[in-house]
């Protein structure tokens, strides 16, 4: 058994070290056939194979267990809308919304959903949990699939493997020229689709064709387009007809010798993931396609390969491709280079969409951007992710360390870097940040209270990587998101000499130029609470323990805003971390030459103004 589980790691280590962090020894099991006597009957007594089903059964229910919705207490309503698909299933394969919701409507009025926005819930939790297909962000909100199989099985024959489709394809089909192009490079007519469905008598796929194949391009597994045939037969059967490119289906291998008379070549822009499945990259291919990215093409074929895809975009040709867990971009013209205007843009592009698509795949699938040079080939397997160049070298020359020893060359950030000096030096000028700690700690503050869920990708972008977020999520589990957002771009702070720089670069990056607007504009000063008595009067140990007792997590925001010092607050945080009420007030305590103005200016701005209306009825 070790030596089989460790067999299978090295080839996993050897073919992709990604893939080797999916298997645990403890979840492995060595099985085989239960033994039978020669009469053909199991026999009793002391089997171990038999008794490792067993193991394998207990590990399944213990994941089970571990899983978010085990154990969660549901409503009566859910358990009766999920009645209600259970019976729909028995007789369709597709249903909408509205359906389920006048199903509801005939439900007796204490069974009753009450909102339309609960129905959404129920129908994301059931599909969770393998009961039906519901992905509204696919574009298809409102559309639920009860049958899973059925829409798996739509698509698998499409996609049959050349050695089923032997067996699962009627003759014509298979010599029809319409099927040749397809096995070739994955673009799919609309009378082959019709002809493949249509070969599968009782599963309906014809009769559900439009909803079916809406659901597929909103998932990427096929995006439309209309191309003309260059057969002249097909074209005068067909002429100017619906097409669809099926990424997964496309067989042609990329020649990068095919492409050297592009040679005015740009750097290489790196998305890098901890984790990148191929879908993401087929999803990307189709979401330039739908917006309008030309694909280069000649008379015979598109430049659409099984890794590479060739677009004309922005007066430029770019080759998008993958290699591991990067996603690869480089543009080579003709003749004139890219300007860093048009890199700029198509960063901008791509990053819209890869931010996109991740955002509903997992929370976990992040990405960071680093640069291999112009002289590197796009997409090389043997380039791996420790070569790349990052994304924050300093603006003079740096020697390129991705080259061999006698091809050495320097390189500038101009030349590397896919974006423009203007996106960012109109917000800030290098040199004239204030350096005062505790006025960066305010503005970081600032930034996590208007983050959520961008978080992660901002946090890649900053190279913090995803267990070190992770961990700082869990020692901070008791505190608000914004605190827990605070905690990562403070442990950025100080790990990486952070500076605003660099944070409104990751900002933009990101589509975050609203956050940037806000710090621009922002200053202590704007948050005044108007009709203090006695403003400039110190604050006594009773309006401490006034605040004190209303505050609850707030206390570090308030802190921050009256120039505590973040490391002070983390040695009290420390120092009382069982007894949260204590912390709050040993920390109030010790802030300083804080007047009855400064204080209700603090709680002004983390919008306590409860609070102040107690403390000024107080001072009355």
């Amino acid at each position: 058994m070790s030596k089989s589980f460790e067999k299978l790691n090295e080839t996993l280590r050897n073919e992709d070290p990604t893939l080797s962090q999916h298997l645990h020894k403890s979840m492995c099991f060595w099985i085989g056939i239960p033994r039978k006597s020669t009469k053909g009957v199991v026999r009793k007594g002391h089997d171990s194979n038999r008794e490792n089903i067993e193991k394998i059964k207990e590990s399944i229910m213990t994941v089970s267990k571990n899983l978010e919705h085990w154990g969660k207490e549901l409503p009566i309503s859910w358990a009766v809308m999920e009645r209600h698909i259970k019976e729909a299933r028995k007789s369709q394969k597709l249903l909408f919304e509205e359906d389920l919701w006048k199903l509801n409507e005939t439900t007796f009025p204490d069974f009753q959903i009450k909102e339309k926005s609960v129905l959404d819930e129920i129908l994301k939790f059931l599909h969770e949990v393998g009961e039906i297909l519901f992905l509204p962000e696919s574009g298809r909100k409102g559309f639920v699939v009860l049958d899973i199989q059925w829409f798996v099985d739509a698509f698998k024959y499409i996609i049959t493997d050349l050695r089923h489709a032997n067996s699962d394809l009627e003759e014509y089909i298979k010599s029809h020229e319409d099927f040749k192009m397809f096995i070739e490079n994955g673009e799919l007519s609309y009378h082959l689709l019709i002809k493949i469905w249509g070969s599968f008598e009782g599963k309906d796929f014809l009769k559900f064709y439009d909803d079916l194949v809406n659901y597929m391009e909103g998932l990427g597994m096929m995006t439309n387009t209309a191309v003309l045939r260059k057969d002249i037969h097909v074209r005068a059967s067909f002429g100017m007809c619906k097409c669809w490119y099926v990424p997964s289906m496309n067989r042609r291998i990329f020649n990068y010798d095919d492409f050297k008379s592009y040679s005015a070549a740009s750097s290489i822009l790196c998305f890098k993931f901890k984790f990148l499945p191929n879908i993401i990259f087929h999803k990307l291919i189709a979401s330039c396609m739908e917006a309008e990215w030309k694909i280069l093409s000649d008379s015979q074929h598109k430049c659409l390969y099984q890794t590479v895809a060739v677009f004309y975009r922005s007066d430029c040709f770019v080759f998008v491709g993958i290699s591991k867990n990067r996603i690869e971009v480089q543009i080579r013209n003709l003749e004139e280079p890219a300007t860093r205007k048009q890199r700029s843009d198509i960063r901008t592009e791509l990053q819209k969409q890869l931010r996109r698509i991740t955002k509903n795949f997992h929370t976990d699938l992040t990405f960071n951007i680093t640069y291999k040079c112009s002289n590197t080939k796009i997409c090389n397997p043997r380039c791996t992710g420790a070569d790349m160049l990052p994304n924050d070298i300093p603006r003079y020359r740096i020697l390129c360390t991705l080259c061999p020893v006698p091809m050495k060359h320097y390189i500038s950030k101009s030349d590397l870097s896919w974006k423009c000096e203007s996106d960012y030096t109109q917000y800030y000028t290098p040199g004239s940040e204030n350096h005062d700690l505790r006025d960066f700690e305010l503005l970081l503050d600032v930034v996590a209270s208007r983050l959520s869920s961008d978080i992660p990708m901002i946090a890649a972008s900053l190279f913090l990587d995803q267990d070190t977020v992770d961990q700082i999520l869990r020692d901070n589990q008791h505190y608000s998101m914004q605190e827990k957002i605070f905690q990562i771009l403070y442990h950025w702070r100080n790990k990486h000499m952070g500076n605003r720089d660099t944070l409104y670069e990751a900002l933009i990056d990101h589509g975050r130029v609203d956050v940037i607007n806000f710090l621009e504009k922002f200053a202590r000063n704007h948050y005044k609470c108007p009709g203090v008595i006695n403003p400039n009067f110190g604050i006594t140990s009773t309006d401490i323990r006034l605040v004190s007792r209303e505050i609850s997590h707030e206390f570090t925001r308030l802190a921050r805003f009256l120039r505590t010092p973040q490391q002070k607050i983390e040695r009290i945080k420390m120092n009382f971390k069982d007894n949260v009420n204590q912390c709050i007030l040993r920390t109030l305590e010790s802030l300083q030459n804080v007047t009855r103005q400064d204080l209700c200016n603090s709680l002004v701005y983390i919008s306590r103004m409860d609070i102040t209306e107690k403390l000024l009825e107080s001072w009355t």
